[in-house]
């Protein structure tokens, strides 16, 4: 079982790492804008662990751009958890910090999926969701019963922090949505690319040029084609000569070639039969 993105796709990669940075930028924000707001609130104990926690996510982030990505998803998820939870408990369910219960849950999914790469979404991940909403609903009933520790008087204030937070707990989801949509997206047109393209040459294969075939001949204005079948002489000479590398440079050399009359024709087709030979139908 692979626990490190080595085993994702290059581009998806990228795309992740650049989602994750974005990401990084507005916790790194936020978290000073909390730190300021609980130093002038004189939430003392919520003050000092936001700065501990804003020192370990910027630790988190050394990781993560040495590749070590268990390690920096482990120090944010389990920071982000206990501030949450010690937020709500000292400053009450009207600041919404209970709304990371969303960005936790989404987190621990998407993690699961793109660390692991498993076949399928692992049971883990499903129990991780299911605890984060017991205890979403345990610290509901806790400021039912329980006092606050800080008492912030200022409507405004609550209602700010009410909103931001919950859409940093939106904004998580969104973004890892997105991203596994473009991810598919991505796939789906890379399937569709070695399904109908030849891996050597780039352009079509046999697959691809029988489709190609079934679409002349079924036109209703009848026109006429014709189709070529071009063999390459003395490619066996080619390969023992000089190497089945430089077999493979003649292919690629003529594809082009006739790739170049496709772009400039789009009723010219090309594609490689099979071994040596490359039919263009016009």
């Amino acid at each position: 079982m692979k626990t490190s993105m080595s085993g994702m796709p290059q581009a998806v990669k990228e795309q992740v790492l650049r989602s994750t940075n974005r990401v990084n930028t507005v916790i790194f924000i936020y978290s000073i804008i909390n730190g300021f707001l609980f130093w002038y609130y004189e939430a003392t104990a919520m003050f000092w662990y936001n700065a501990l926690l804003t020192l370990a996510f910027v630790y988190a982030c050394i990781f993560l751009k040495r590749g070590k990505a268990v390690r920096y998803v482990s120090i944010v998820f389990s920071g982000l958890f206990l501030f949450m939870v010690l937020a709500v408990i000292f400053l009450g369910w009207e600041f919404g910090f209970q709304q990371y219960c969303i960005s936790i849950a989404a987190s621990l999914v998407f993690s699961d999926y793109y660390l692991y790469r498993e076949r399928k979404l692992p049971k883990r991940s499903i129990f991780a969701a299911a605890a984060v909403v017991m205890i979403y609903m345990g610290l509901r009933m806790w400021t039912y019963h329980c006092p606050y520790v800080y008492y912030i008087d200022n409507a405004i204030v609550v209602r700010s922090f009410y909103l931001l937070n919950s859409i940093v707990g939106l904004s998580f989801m969104i973004v890892y949505l997105c991203i596994y949509s473009n991810t598919i997206r991505r796939l789906e047109f890379e399937l569709l690319d070695m399904a109908n393209l030849d891996p050597l040459t780039g352009i079509s294969n046999r697959r691809k040029m029988h489709e190609t075939l079934k679409l002349a001949f079924g036109r209703e204005d009848k026109c006429t084609a014709a189709i070529a079948m071009l063999d390459v002489d003395y490619f066996k000479n080619v390969n023992d000569t000089y190497g089945h590398d430089a077999g493979d440079e003649v292919l690629i050399t003529l594809a082009r070639i006739l790739d170049s009359r496709h772009k400039a024709d789009e009723d010219f087709h090309a594609c490689r039969w099979g071994w040596r030979r490359i039919p263009c139908i016009m």
